[in-house]
Formats: C-alpha cells, structure tokens, sequence
C-alpha cells in the first residue's frame, strides 16, 4: 500500500469575514449542506471575484493546476 502524498502548504490572502452562506431560494433538488475548504474558497475568489486565470491563481496559491504534470 502506499503511503499518501504529503499536503502542499496552501497560501490563501486571509480568513473569510462569515462563516456560511444561504441562498435566497431554495434549489429545487432540495437544501444540502457543502463544506467547502479555505483552499476552495480562495480559488473562487481568485478566479471569480479577481478574474484570474487557473495558472495565475495555483501560482498565487503555491499549488499547480488541474492537468498539469511534474
């Protein structure tokens, strides 16, 4: 068997300001809860909210991008 990688430090620009978000509707497959990592919210940010590209971003946060090999 073998042993798992060891996690890569991620760098994330600072803690979120909440702690959960709600929808204002409810989705019509019903209300399930997601837990998503600081990792997963810092990538959103970057690439929704900054308008980075995925490689500008795992740059940013010391990770490499989907598909990309070492």
């Amino acid at each position: 068997m073998e042993t798992p990688r060891p996690r890569k430090l991620r760098f994330v620009q600072g803690r979120p300001i909440i702690d959960a978000f709600f929808p204002s509707r409810m989705a019509p497959w019903g209300k399930e809860e997601v837990i998503l990592p600081i990792e997963g919210l810092e990538a959103i940010k970057l690439n929704d909210f900054q308008g980075l590209d995925q490689e500008t971003a795992a740059r940013m946060m010391n990770v490499r991008p989907l598909g990309k090999s070492c």
